[in-house]
């Protein structure tokens, strides 16, 4: 098994391994930068030890990292390299286990796999973790760390690889104790190694504004959650009836103490309701101000499904939700959103060129399939195994859009980590998130071969313009991060790959 002689890693990538040889690294490049060959170049070393196993969140994404040690190595038998996940068969997995020399695996799997005694981590002699930053709180990435570390092996290896390893130097220093790091590497988007390899990215902010229609039918939600939000404060539940500072955080605060209050002995179930009433309403305003109409109206037939629930029940029997939706029924309210997306798509997007849309919510990937069909634009939709796409289906829809079977790929999060695409050259986020991790990932999946451009759709005066500013904020927080621990990193000087592969 070698690294074929035409692929030659980049100076910071060398520089990289260099150090990941000598120590459990945690490695933060920007996307696009070549992160997966690094982790390629030490499993090279590290195979000659003992099996490797390289992590991925997603089945997807764990077929991509195969398909590309396929494409840079030479000299190996098939069965060397194999994907292993939840989908094969337990028994089947043994046996690849067993024959196999580098695991491409979801965590999920391994920690299932770990805990049923199917496999054994001693026989292991480097794990990497692709989208370290997820190697928090309960996840599957930091159980296999603390069982790999506790198991026999003397030398134990752990390399992890991230594009945003998080917005403050806590949730960093929490990975890198998790996951076992000793040192991070950092090397950031302005620095000279490596921004000539990088393509530029345009990114611009459309601020959309809301009709007269939707500023009617937002009234009426907001009465609607004065009323209960007036006998909260009536029952000392919260401070104050100021729709611009109640959010679900607060509300969830409510919560505990109307569950404490119970826990007392106190009578407090019917303000239990009413709280599960306003974060219902809540969300309903932000789907219908985010999302449009469509999503709205599903939501109140989801709701009326279900109208046992006393909190259900507060909603639809309420007279101004009920105008609400008796306003969406009988007038078109055409959604600005979908006619903004419609005009950048028609304006910016050339005959062979693609597009990626994200959006949070799956009903509305398949709103905008039909919309943009209508349009005649030849669009798919890309979502997660949960209740929606088979493994099958992902995989297909992914080969159809990089054969241009069709032009825009509309997805979830699902889309947000590590899938290579190549030539997608225009991103439209059809809300903003307030997470700089996930904006950051988001942006990865565009410009990777050309400029590119980013259209970030905001609805004025909604939760939109706040996420907006929050995830903004918390990417300059992240740099800020990124800066303190790279000024405490101790340099050396690395050797060159050549003297590792020799």
């Amino acid at each position: 098994m070698r690294l074929r002689s035409n692929i030659k890693l980049r100076l910071y990538q060398e520089t990289i391994l260099g150090k990941a040889i000598k120590t459990n690294l945690l490695c933060v490049l920007p996307t696009g930068a070549g992160k997966t060959l690094i982790g390629l170049g030490l499993s090279l070393l590290k195979v000659r030890e003992g099996k490797v196993l390289f992590l991925a969140p997603t089945k997807p994404l764990c077929e991509q990292h195969k398909k590309t040690f396929e494409e840079f190595l030479t000299d190996y038998e098939e069965k060397d390299l194999s994907v292993y996940n939840g989908s094969i068969l337990p028994e089947k997995r043994k046996k690849i286990w067993e024959k196999s020399k580098i695991i491409f695996a979801t965590g999920q799997t391994i920690e299932n796999d770990i805990i049923t005694r199917r496999i054994n981590l001693e026989e292991v002699s480097l794990i990497i973790f692709d989208e370290a930053h997820r190697g928090v709180g309960e996840y599957a990435y930091t159980f296999i760390a603390k069982e790999y570390n506790k198991c026999g092996r003397k030398e134990k290896k752990v390399l992890g690889l991230t594009a945003s390893p998080g917005s403050d130097i806590k949730k960093i220093e929490e990975i890198m104790k998790n996951l076992n790091f000793k040192e991070i590497e950092i090397i950031e988007e302005s620095d000279e190694l490596i921004k000539h390899y990088l393509k530029k990215k345009e990114i611009k902010p459309i601020f959309i504004s809301l009709s007269e229609k939707h500023k009617k039918i937002k009234k009426f939600l907001e009465n609607c959650l004065k009323e209960q939000l007036i006998l909260l404060k009536n029952s000392a539940l919260i401070k104050s009836i100021n729709q611009t500072k109640i959010n679900k955080k607060e509300l969830l605060e409510a919560q505990k103490k109307a569950l404490e209050l119970i826990k007392n002995g106190e009578n407090f179930y019917s303000e239990l309701s009413r709280i599960s009433a306003c974060i219902k309403i809540l969300h309903s305003k932000e789907i219908f101000l985010t999302q449009g109409a469509e999503s709205l109206l599903e939501y109140y037939n989801s709701l009326l499904k279900n109208n046992k629930i006393k909190a259900n029940k507060t909603i639809v029997e309420n007279i101004n939700f009920k105008n609400a939706i008796s306003l969406l029924n009988t007038e078109k309210i055409s959604n600005p959103k979908i006619e903004a997306l419609i005009n950048i798509l028609r304006r910016e997007l050339k005959e062979k060129s693609k597009a990626i849309i994200f959006t949070n919510y799956r009903k509305t990937t398949e709103i905008l399939k039909k919309e943009l069909i209508k349009n005649n634009f030849r669009t798919e939709i890309f979502i997660g195994q949960n209740k929606g796409m088979s493994q099958k289906e992902q995989k297909k829809v992914l080969e159809k859009f990089k054969k241009n079977e069709f032009q825009i790929l509309v997805c979830t999060s699902i889309g947000e980590e590590g899938i290579h695409i190549p030539s997608i050259d225009l991103g439209i986020f059809y809300e903003p998130i307030p997470s700089a991790l996930r904006s950051i990932q988001r942006r990865g999946r565009i410009g990777r071969t050309d400029i590119g451009k980013i259209f970030v759709l905001i609805m004025k005066n909604t939760i939109d313009e706040a996420y907006y500013w929050v995830s903004k904020h918390k990417e300059k927080n992240m740099k800020k991060a990124i800066v303190e621990l790279k000024n405490k990193s101790e340099i050396r000087k690395q050797k060159l790959l050549k003297d590792f592969l020799n």
